[in-house]
């Protein structure tokens, strides 16, 4: 069954659904993979690898069978692929290199032949020939890799076809994706077994996002591999091992949701990228407009925090109109991070009062909805944006009362207000202060860092908590302005940009530490302007 589902999917996935895949491997036979997807300036090179002979490897890929007439298409590309030296940092200095062209189907007889004409010229001007991979040397090498993994008892056999046979239209189960790819990963594990373990859960998770590459779903991708990037940065936290026998794989799975964000935000800068072409519910539009540009936002706060030469001036264009016309909705409490990520891109870029006015709002408006006696508070972040749709369409004032629910919190409303001290709006908190504090706050404690991996994570402890009346300026400035940076895994810590995914793919998961860390990390990066210039 496995060579034959491999053999399905490699028939159906597009070039960009198999990178990491192919990425992996490349890994499993001791390469170093320094550069992994498509890019502007890639010139025909899709993958970059330095083999343990030192000998630098670059593929281009492609899907599907390739004749004499596809292959003479894609001529300008292989022309850069073999001609142009590639560069990167991680490339020595003088070393020598490889083209490959890879593909998931087969190679026509007239195909190679003409690749052999090619390859005498290219050789006649000292150049290096170009090598052919198909798809069977590939589905032999993802078997191989995955051999000792794939599901056998009923349970787990069930739940990978359920995952596997969906249509990639908006039906991403993330909460069974997350347990599966944990369940590959989990238990005690030698280095060898945590390496091959990483290897089976990057190629399982591009099997099952193998449907939403075809239909070109970017958030389910993005969240699919950040997922399965955490996944494997908590198995190799509990193993304790030296990271060189995980951290290749977490790489690749952290880049593969990176890409995906990165179409996410060319998706979303289209002229008719917010069309809706058929009847649906405007809070429901709403939702997808908030969560679509929070993922733009994310790519380009990554990319200023990178150094990446990006205009931010479409998507601030885009975000202020939806802004202005109200097609922003906070749906509830799971909203926080897309929020708070829009909400720190118009601070990276200088737009504070914009900034500020966003972050007001959210917190006048939960403090009005959260209050003990609400009889309809904003759901809390473990409802999915689906379940607060639906309960949003059948509440009714004149039938429905919440007073059998027991107790109102907050989760998101401490995170905002600590945002706001952080950005000394006092007086806008001092104006709403009577209502805030009347607002019972709920923040979750992991009892350790690795487990926020979890997605649904029973290993901690919820905490109530409540503000001052009257509140100390001075104390909600010690703590918002506070370090608590330890509390969150190294993973996070050690690469903000994996934090800010993490961020938007685990929306249930409002961790102050989390959020002042950020919030420091992008006001480090835009120095010199935005809100650290306004502040000092």
């Amino acid at each position: 069954m496995k060579e034959r589902l491999v053999e399905d999917w490699l028939s159906r996935i597009n070039e960009r659904g198999y990178e990491v895949p192919f990425c992996q491997t490349l890994i499993a036979k001791g390469y170093r993979v320094v550069r992994c997807g498509h890019s502007p300036i890639e010139h025909g090179k899709d993958v970059i690898a330095i083999a343990p002979d030192g000998l630098v490897y670059c593929y281009q890929l492609k899907s599907g069978d390739v004749a004499q007439t596809e292959l003479a298409k894609h001529l300008p590309q292989l022309n850069m692929l073999v001609e142009a030296r590639p560069s990167h940092p991680s490339l020595p200095a003088d070393f020598k290199y490889c083209p490959v062209l890879v593909t998931t189907g087969e190679y026509s007889p007239p195909a190679v032949s003409l690749v052999k004409e090619l390859n005498g010229s290219w050789k006649y001007r000292s150049l290096p020939e170009l090598a052919l991979i198909g798809g069977r040397q590939l589905l032999a090498e993802l078997v191989s890799l995955s051999d000792d993994f794939w599901p056998v008892d009923a349970p787990a056999l069930r739940q990978f076809r359920e995952l596997y046979l969906v249509d990639g239209r908006g039906d991403f189960e993330v909460a069974q994706f997350a347990k599966f790819i944990a369940e590959i990963v989990g238990g005690p594990s030698t280095p060898r077994e945590l390496e091959r373990k990483s290897a089976a859960a990057n190629l399982f998770a591009s099997y099952l996002l193998g449907p939403f590459y075809e239909e070109a779903d970017h958030w389910s991708i993005f969240r699919g591999w950040i997922v399965c990037a955490g996944a494997i940065a908590r198995a190799g936290a509990q193993a304790e091992h030296d990271s060189a026998h995980w951290f290749p794989s977490f790489e690749l799975a952290r880049n593969g949701g990176l890409t995906a964000l990165r179409a996410l935000r060319e998706e979303a800068l289209g002229r008719d990228a917010f069309r809706v072409y058929q009847r649906e519910v405007d809070d429901y539009t709403r939702v997808r407009n908030t969560i679509t540009m929070a993922g733009a936002a994310c790519a380009q706060l990554i990319d200023q925090i990178e150094g990446a030469d990006t205009d931010p001036n479409p998507i601030l264009d885009r975000i202020t109109d939806f802004v202005t016309r109200g097609r922003f909705f906070f749906w509830g409490e799971r909203a926080f991070s897309s929020f708070s990520t829009i909400i720190w891109l118009l601070d990276a870029v200088g737009l504070n009062e914009q900034a500020n006015a966003l972050l007001m709002t959210l917190i006048q408006s939960i403090s009005q909805k959260n209050h003990p006696e609400s009889e309809q508070p904003y759901d809390d972040p473990y409802v999915t944006e689906d379940e607060s749709i639906i309960r949003l369409l059948g509440r009714d004032d004149s039938c429905e009362k919440r007073s059998n629910r027991k107790s109102v919190q907050s989760y998101s409303l401490l995170a905002l207000v600590l945002l706001a001290a952080r950005r000394n709006l006092r007086s806008q908190l001092e104006a709403l202060w009577p209502r805030i504090s009347h607002v019972r706050l709920t923040r979750f404690r992991a009892d350790a860092p690795i487990d926020l991996f979890s997605w649904h994570c029973d290993k901690g402890r919820e905490e109530d908590l409540a503000f001052e009346q009257p509140q100390s300026w001075q104390c909600l400035r010690e703590v918002a302005m506070r370090d608590d940076s330890e509390r969150l895994p190294a993973a996070l810590r050690e690469d903000p940009a994996f934090a800010l995914m993490f961020t938007i793919a685990y929306p249930h998961r409002i961790l102050l530490s989390l959020m002042k860390f950020l919030d420091e990390v992008i006001a480090s990066a835009t120095e010199g302007g935005g809100r650290r210039k306004l502040t000092e």
